[in-house]
């Protein structure tokens, strides 16, 4: 008798074990039209199929749209976001539902899609006429992205790269920019959203044999999160630095990695971006052939042991609020109904 309930423990702890292993992060980025390359039929472990991608593809046939997918293991929802618009949709039987209810357009490029609490936002967002760091909140019930009012928001501002941790947004580097005044002004470091106090605080980031933000080039340099890293890639063309750059910022502790293996920038061209815990899957085109390419992957665990500490991300003390301009007090509108917004 004891010795079977001995084996019925330890069938419960292998359980547990096992499923604390499983990954906690999934995310998907397909660019619309280039997706048809990538040689298999599903993504996220078998959770979504191409079938998904073609739906999409016929809603946005006239105006190609990136979409970026993410799936919540603890209430398993699957959700898909077009970048550059609010269109915002569920996957329910292999079939895309869209929960969005209007048909506002503009000013979301690039936004940081994340759930947190069973909730889903978007952070941040580009246009050829503004630049912003908001904070939207979906309202399953109205059917619309719902302004998030956030202390101390930079103006004209939007980051480079973003990355949610256990108490709130990091946000780093970036430009200020507003073609109306014109303002066009570099962030060299950042900010964090204490999504609990509802305050951005500024950042500074502790690295002593070089500045980051000087490794930074327009369009060559991103931002890949997966669950507990941000990865930094840059096509730095120093030969310092070997001309590419991989650098590790560990999520939960700020603690900042330069990786000293070899490197490439393929990733930068991928159609696809899938993401899965700490692990990166794209497409390295080959021979320099849009047509033809093959799937890899990081693993950034192992990246972090072939990597060694560099800096580290510090906190400051939080700036007197920010006064509104004249143009952030349209804000809220995302809760109504507007005309459609160029960009």
């Amino acid at each position: 008798m004891l010795k079977r309930i001995l084996i019925f423990l330890l069938g419960i702890l292998f359980s547990l074990t096992v499923h604390a292993k499983d990954p906690e992060f999934y995310r998907l980025r397909i660019a619309g039209n280039r997706w048809e390359i990538v040689n298999r039929e599903s993504f996220f472990e078998g959770r979504v199929t191409r079938s998904i991608f073609n739906q999409l593809d016929s809603i946005y046939k006239d105006n190609p749209l990136s979409y970026e997918l993410i799936y919540s293991p603890k209430p398993q929802s699957l959700k898909v976001y077009a970048q550059c618009s609010f269109d915002f949709y569920s996957i329910r039987d292999n079939q895309i539902i869209k929960d969005y209810k209007y048909a506002n357009r503009g000013y979301t490029c690039g936004s940081l899609l994340f759930e947190r609490n069973n909730k889903y936002h978007i952070l941040g967002g580009l246009g050829l006429w503004n630049s912003h760091s908001d904070l939207m909140q979906f309202d399953s019930l109205k059917g619309s992205w719902e302004f998030q009012f956030i202390q101390n928001q930079p103006l004209d501002y939007f980051p480079l790269g973003m990355y949610q941790n256990s108490k709130g947004i990091i946000a780093l580097f970036g430009n200020y920019k507003n073609p109306r005044i014109p303002k066009i002004e570099k962030e060299n470091a950042g900010y964090f959203v204490d999504l609990e106090k509802k305050a951005w605080v500024p950042l500074k980031i502790e690295v002593d044999e070089f500045e980051i933000s000087d490794l930074i080039e327009p369009n060559l340099s991103y931002f890949y999160e997966t669950q507990d890293y941000s990865f930094f890639v840059s096509k730095t063309e120093k030969a310092a630095f070997g001309w590419i750059v991989w650098i590790l910022f560990e999520k939960e502790t700020g603690k900042i990695y330069l990786f000293e293996g070899t490197k490439d920038d393929h990733i930068f061209i991928s159609p696809i971006h899938e993401f899965i815990g700490n692990k990166i899957n794209y497409i390295k085109y080959l021979n320099g052939d849009y047509a033809d390419g093959e799937e890899v992957q990081i693993d950034l665990d192992e990246v972090k042991k072939n990597s060694r500490e560099i800096g580290k991300i510090v906190l400051l003390e939080p700036t007197t609020p920010t006064k509104k301009s004249s143009t952030s007090s349209f804000l809220p509108w995302l809760g109504l109904v507007l005309l459609p917004l160029g960009f």
